[in-house]
């Protein structure tokens, strides 16, 4: 049976240092590349000084990426945080990437994980992740592995897959939840099942301290998770 948990204890790890190297999730949303695009980002500054939120987000977007021109990120972030006070949930997302990453602008893992907070709490699956990730790991937020699991049960319902995992791997740990490697080796096979790559050893490791029966209880589990959000209504889209 030790042989077993060290074995798990490893593949854990192995996995955990995979999830590391995930990059956090960015704004999905494009920047329009109109056919004058000069005139265009005069108009996006004009509403955004206007106050319009979108307009801010978007100019932010074009001072960020320096399309049809120089990046400026001294004023994207300026753009941003006026996008994110007035609760645009993409600048709020994008201000936490930028914050906690650190390398195009001076990084504040604090006010990080308040932008994840705010957007998480709007319903931006991807900062649910990012917030429950800050959670977990005690980065700018003192760490709270529960919360962190609430979190990342929040991105996971919502098919994040990396927050699946994540998920997965505390109820292997019994951290924040109680240790549970039935509920494990279903997040983990969820995770698989919306495309995310898992090594074969991390699963067959947890599969292998399960009895037949744990086994197919966590199978039927999935079964049940997958065929709920296949009938589901199309969600909104993240932000």
């Amino acid at each position: 049976m030790r042989a077993k948990f060290v074995n798990i204890v490893g593949a854990v790890t192995f996995v955990m240092l995979l999830l590391g190297g995930l990059p956090h999730s960015v704004v999905g949303q494009e920047v329009p590349a109109p056919g004058n695009f000069g005139d265009a980002q005069r108009w996006y500054e004009k509403a955004a000084a206007a106050g319009d939120r979108d307009a801010q987000f978007l100019y932010a977007q074009i001072l960020e990426t320096g399309k049809r021109g120089r990046s400026d990120m001294a004023a994207a972030l300026r753009w941003y945080r006026a996008a994110a006070q007035q609760g645009h949930v993409g600048a709020r997302l994008r201000l936490g990437d930028l914050l906690d990453a650190g390398t195009s602008v001076k990084g504040d893992p604090s006010e990080a994980a308040k932008w994840y907070g705010e957007a998480a709490r709007a319903g931006s699956v991807r900062a649910q992740y990012n917030f429950g990730l800050m959670l977990e790991r005690g980065r700018g937020i003192e760490a709270d592995a529960a919360k962190a699991a609430v979190w990342f049960r929040r991105a996971a319902n919502g098919g994040l897959n990396a927050a699946q995992l994540s998920l997965g791997l505390l109820y292997v740990q019994g951290k924040g939840v109680q240790r549970d490697p039935v509920r494990a080796l279903m997040w983990m096979d969820i995770a698989r099942a919306t495309g995310l790559a898992i090594p074969n050893e991390a699963r067959d490791a947890i599969a292998g301290s399960l009895s037949t029966e744990q086994i197919l209880s966590a199978q039927r589990q999935t079964k049940e998770w997958l065929d709920f959000q296949n009938n589901r209504k199309p969600a909104a889209s993240d932000n």
